[in-house]
């Protein structure tokens, strides 16, 4: 009987042992595969810092700062000589901004300035610089003083850092335009140029700032001064004989005299401070992408205490920052080296394409996607403004060579060399090291001009669609960056409620005249069929969609 028992207990006792024997080889395999797992993340984690580690010292290699106190104290930033800012900062202060002069000049729906200016603009633009003669006199002091120190003293999370300055000194940027231009109107070509090269001189100082920023807002200011010398050079008045400064003297009709003209040129020229400020930008982007990332890693952006749940995720998430860290950062010193070594747009092109590597496609890399296409934007600006600058040099060349040849133009822009130019300007838009384009008065009698291929690299001679009716891409392709050597009329503003609005076919679908060209007529204006047979042959059909 006992044997019988036995004989019966065996089949149930064998096949409990072999399951708990599955349970524990598959406890050991989630086990080991967990470790794995782990063991790959920690190689990651490891790899993923020590990658980013090696940018940082290939930076410090180079002897280049790559921490905000590093960044504080570079001399680079400094100018040597007694220090203009603080006489910029309180010329900046003497600007009321929210003045009724002020709001009046640069109102919202105010045209933009240029010659012949209106009467109603002359009076906005005296009350605006009566109103801020002392910020004016503060502007003469500071630029007889060559010393630039900002003295700001960074520190991290650097993305909480201020800088005040910025705002303030393009405010005195947009205070010398109107300097400018009022005085062109009034016959003080003396204190126009002298506006100008002060317009300069805030730009360089600006541009000792060290962000990316601040070399963009610099940017801007250069290209404020580039765009009013080129629309006072068609009648700019120059005369050596009894000519002053105009320093002092407001309103006085004085030309500008030769010498002044020239020196106006040689600073246009004179490329270095822009690139030196480039270097700075780009140095300081570095340093403040370093220390972004280490924010981003161990939990101090905030710039609060770091909680343990936080703590716990940083863990996972510090190789995806330094990955994406080690990315941003080897691309902006390749940009950094790229652009401080190309003749132009094109050639750095070659070496930094626009289109990033497919492999940053990967939400892997969402950082690196998210900063890097305007670091590329940015160095964009810096070669066109390197356009802007030439082209107002050779203008103003051009309107000395004529002033001193009986008003006539030159025949072609070699005829500047060497009396007006050192050489003829390249084009950084254009390829090949080829000249700036030049459309004498013998081929358009009416429309001289110098100009750039523009953005779109294309040699268009000099075209310039109507800003006003084309659409923003397409007269992003279809233009050249054009300087016109005699005076354009300008375009009376339209009256209110009437003319097309401000935009391009298609931008505001419910209003007359700006459907897409392939829309079909809004029903309500179409005219019937016969209507349209009879209409005269030398009037236009007004219901036809925009070209």
């Amino acid at each position: 009987m006992s044997v019988e028992i036995e004989a019966s207990a065996d089949p149930v006792r064998t096949p409990m042992r072999r399951r708990g024997r599955w349970w524990k080889w598959g406890g050991l395999v989630v086990l080991l595969l967990g470790f794995g797992l782990f063991g790959t993340f920690l190689a990651w984690r490891g790899g993923a810092a020590r990658g980013f580690d090696r940018e940082f010292a290939a930076a410090r290699a180079a002897g280049e700062p790559v921490t905000a106190q590093e960044l504080s104290d570079w001399p680079f930033l400094r100018a040597e000589g007694e220090n203009a800012v603080p006489a910029l900062r309180a010329a900046a202060d003497l600007i009321k901004g929210d003045s009724e002069a002020w709001q009046k000049a640069y109102s919202p729906d105010a045209q933009e300035y240029a010659p012949p200016l209106r009467e109603e603009e002359v009076a906005a633009l005296e009350a605006l610089v009566r109103e801020c003669e002392p910020s004016l006199r503060a502007l003469d002091e500071a630029v007889k003083k060559s010393g630039v120190n900002w003295d700001l003293r960074l520190t991290s999370p650097m993305i909480n850092n201020l800088y005040p300055d910025l705002n303030k000194q393009r405010t005195i940027a947009n205070l010398l335009r109107a300097a400018v231009l009022l005085e062109h109107h009034r016959g003080n070509d003396a204190e126009a140029v002298r506006r100008i090269e002060q317009t300069l001189f805030v730009a360089r100082a600006v541009d000792h700032q060290p962000t990316l920023v601040s070399h963009l807002v610099a940017i801007g200011v250069y290209a404020m001064a580039g765009n009013e010398a080129a629309l006072v050079a068609p009648e700019l008045r120059v005369d050596a004989a009894g000519a002053g400064d105009g320093q002092g003297q407001p309103g006085a009709y004085r030309p500008a005299t030769p010498q002044a003209v020239r020196s106006l040129i040689t600073q246009f020229l004179d490329e270095q401070p822009l690139k030196d400020g480039q270097r700075r930008a780009w140095v300081a982007e570095r340093v403040q992408q370093i220390d972004s990332i280490n924010a981003l890693a161990d939990g101090s952006l905030s710039g609060g205490p770091v909680s343990p749940s936080l703590r716990f995720k940083l863990f996972f998430m510090r190789p995806v920052f330094h990955d994406n860290g080690t990315v941003i950062v080897s691309h902006t010193t390749k940009v950094m080296h790229a652009s401080a070594g190309s003749a132009d747009l094109p050639a750095y092109r070659q070496k930094v394409p626009a289109k990033l590597p497919a492999y940053l496609d990967s939400r892997r890399y969402f950082l690196a996607n998210i900063l890097l296409p305007g670091i590329d934007r940015a160095t964009d600006q810096q070669f066109r403004i390197l356009a802007d600058r030439r082209l107002a040099a050779v203008a103003l060349a051009c309107r000395l060579y004529a002033v001193e040849h009986d008003g006539r133009l030159p025949r072609k822009l070699q005829d500047l060399v060497p009396d007006y130019l050192p050489a003829v300007p390249l084009d950084p838009l254009a390829a090949g090291g080829r000249p700036l384009g030049y459309v004498g008065p013998d081929e358009d009698p009416e429309k001289p001009r110098v100009y750039s291929v523009g953005p779109n690299g294309i040699d268009q001679r000099g075209a310039d669609p109507d800003r006003r009716r084309t659409r923003h891409r397409d007269y992003e392709a279809q233009r050249d960056e054009v300087r016109y050597l005699k005076r354009q009329p300008r375009p009376e503003p339209e009256p209110e409620g009437e003319g097309m609005p401000f935009g391009y076919p298609g931008m505001y679908p419910g209003l007359p005249g700006m459907q897409e060209p392939d829309a079909p007529p809004d029903p309500e204006e179409a005219e019937p069929e016969a209507a349209k047979k009879t209409q005269p042959a030398n009037e236009p059909v007004t219901d036809s969609p925009p070209k």
